[in-house]
């Protein structure tokens, strides 16, 4: 699961900007948010990881089933 709505919100950013300053694509960031997307490709992991300033744990929470 992504927390990445609530990196989103702390900075004030919709799906346009982020995808804007950090070149991931807004339909990757939509289905994140929406938890369709069961992985993300290294460089956009990266690219987002970068721009929030955290860690890959911080970016994914994740959950035992």
């Amino acid at each position: 699961y992504s927390n990445l709505e609530a990196l989103m919100a702390e900075k004030g950013l919709s799906i346009a900007e982020l995808s804007e300053r950090t070149g991931v694509a807004q339909s990757t960031i939509r289905s994140l948010i929406r938890g369709r997307l069961k992985r993300l490709d290294s460089i956009s992991t990266g690219k987002l990881t970068q721009f929030f300033q955290c860690k890959l744990d911080e970016l994914y929470a994740m959950k035992w089933e």
